[in-house]
């Protein structure tokens, strides 16, 4: 079960902060933001964003690429709090 959404997100245009119940912020798309509000989100203490869904542990990052579970999605710049597709990429 997804636990109700605890977070805030703050709009700047194409983008939006994510804050995150630690006080971290977390950067996205805002077209996101409507399948992103649905959870919970945390940071899992490897430095990736999580919740924790029916099905196990869901990865923010993971989720908005719509990523196959045979894949790896790679943070191009290397910052997995910038989650925009943008920095984002299918990796196999």
């Amino acid at each position: 079960m997804v636990r109700p959404n605890s977070n805030k997100y703050l709009s700047q245009g194409e983008n939006s902060i994510l804050m995150l119940k630690s006080g971290s912020s977390v950067l996205v798309d805002s077209e996101d933001v409507p399948l992103l509000s649905r959870y919970s989100w945390f940071d899992n203490g490897n430095g990736y964003i999580a919740s924790k869904g029916k099905e196990g542990k869901i990865f923010l990052h993971r989720l908005v690429m719509g990523a196959p579970s045979d894949t790896v999605v790679d943070h191009i710049n290397f910052d997995p709090m910038d989650n925009r597709k943008s920095n984002l990429r299918i990796c196999t």
